[in-house]
């Protein structure tokens, strides 16, 4: 995901990801990665069509991960 965002802002337009430390200390099954992956990349599109998008996991760790227009 760090060359997904990197390569995104490497284009024009400034990106950030922050991970907690957690996340990197693991592997995950491919099919979590694809999703997690495909989730970045769509809030790059969302951010390159001109708004600012942030991705949070859903309160009480029901494993949901949610997106947000900033």
């Amino acid at each position: 995901m760090r060359g997904l965002v990197e390569t995104f802002s490497a284009a024009g337009r400034p990106a950030q990801l922050t991970l907690d430390p957690r996340l990197t200390e693991r592997s995950f099954p491919p099919e979590i990665s694809t999703t997690v992956h495909r989730l970045v990349q769509e809030a790059l599109t969302n951010c390159r069509a001109g708004g600012e998008t942030m991705l949070y996991p859903s309160p009480g760790g029901s494993g949901r991960i949610h997106s947000r227009a900033l």
